[in-house]
């Protein structure tokens, strides 16, 4: 029986997973006690949980005017749009809940998938853009309090980002050969429609605003989050930005929902190797967050699919 690339990528990448999960059970099995965990989870305030809760559901109400802008629709079908995918992103594995978000949003509010594709790749971009902005603010912030291995570790983290950034770059603005053999093939060229139309959108800037304002509260969230949460290990700015680099980074990798597991080990890794926090508090904290972050996605995904639903019932 032959197996087809599809599966084979499918096959290959839970191989990867199951490797990545093998070395993260190991490395916590012997830095983490249990009972320690359970007092670090107690150690969290509830001021720290619900200020982080509130910034995160802002962070999802601008998504939801980002896409408005984007796809030219009102604010409260574009953000169910964004809870199809948050959430769905949260339950399967290896950010299928892409491809869920395009269906519910063609099958429940009429946006075509292409045009929807198209908004995702402009959504990267500016993503992008200001996850490069931040690391780059994190490194400079802190690279008085780096020193030996470590100032190597987030160059070369810094280099590749860069680097690929420039290459994005550099694909898109290639010679108009490319384009016109791209525009021979019929699902190419309604994306390249797509993005004519959207350089011609006077929405572009707000969107760009919009964008600077996720990333400004996703900051605050994780600095207001841990400054509350780590009393005992003073917190600074640039700590705050380097965390939101790291996770979102780690996040970026098709993996297990919501990105469980190389989510707390990059804020681990962070938190005990620059702020000498203790693996299992580091851990505790992580896990509490990335809670804070994807229960209510998974809940406003539930949300949204139900008034769809209501929405196409007939009396």
């Amino acid at each position: 029986m032959s197996v087809s690339k599809p599966q084979l990528k499918f096959f290959l990448m839970a191989l990867v997973n199951l490797i990545i999960f093998y070395f993260l059970y190991q490395w916590l099995s012997d830095s983490v006690s249990s009972l320690d965990f359970k007092r670090s989870l107690l150690y969290i305030p509830i001021e720290a949980i619900s200020i982080a809760l509130l910034l995160g559901l802002l962070a999802l109400l601008f998504y939801g005017l980002r896409l408005s802008c984007l796809i030219d629709k009102e604010l409260l079908p574009s953000f169910w749009i964004v809870c199809y995918g948050f959430g769905a992103n949260n339950i399967l594995p290896f950010r299928m809940g892409d491809v869920l978000k395009l269906y519910f949003a063609q099958k429940n509010h009429q946006v075509p998938a292409t045009k929807l594709i198209f908004i995702k790749i402009m959504e990267k971009v500016f993503d992008l853009s200001f996850l490069l902005l931040i690391g780059v603010l994190a490194f400079v912030l802190g690279v008085a309090a780096i020193g030996g291995m470590e100032i190597i570790l987030v160059t070369v983290i810094l280099v590749i980002v860069i680097v690929g950034f420039l290459l994005v770059l550099f694909l898109v603005r290639r010679d108009l050969q490319l384009i016109v053999w791209l525009r021979k093939k019929a699902f190419i060229d309604r994306l390249l429609d797509h993005f004519e139309e959207a350089l011609m959108n006077p929405a572009l800037k707000r969107a760009s605003l919009f964008s600077a304002v996720i990333w400004l509260i996703t900051v605050m969230m994780m600095y207001a989050y841990y400054s509350l949460s780590l009393v005992e290990y003073p917190l600074r700015f640039n700590d705050a930005l380097a965390l939101v680099f790291i996770t979102t980074l780690s996040l970026g990798v098709p993996s297990a929902p919501g990105g469980l597991g190389v989510f707390e080990a990059a804020a681990v890794f962070y938190l005990s190797q620059f702020l000498d926090v203790p693996v299992d508090l580091a851990l505790a904290t992580a896990l509490v967050l990335h809670l804070i972050i994807a229960l209510p996605q998974i809940l406003l995904m539930f949300a949204a699919i139900v008034a769809s639903r209501l929405t196409t019932v007939k009396p």
